[in-house]
């Protein structure tokens, strides 16, 4: 993806723990995410897909839509 956006820094840096848990204290929804803190959350949409007539995008795709919107709209500085 990054490729798509080379003229881009694109940040890939993750929040240390530590500061995720200091936020929490003063602010709940962040407090919210704690118990999901540092574990994998698995998606699984098998069954979604043998229903006939959903399909999923590409992620890729997803993400370059969603990249392209955040620019057009002004959201990410150019």
């Amino acid at each position: 993806m990054s490729a798509l956006f080379e003229a881009r820094k694109i940040a890939t840096k993750q929040a240390p723990s530590a500061l995720i848990r200091f936020f929490a204290l003063f602010d709940g929804e962040i407090k919210a995410v704690l118990p999901s803190l540092g574990k994998h959350i698995g998606v699984n949409a098998s069954s979604t897909k043998r229903d006939p007539g959903i399909t999923f995008a590409p992620i890729e795709d997803s993400l370059v839509e969603t990249a392209n919107y955040l620019v057009d709209n002004g959201f990410v500085k150019s």
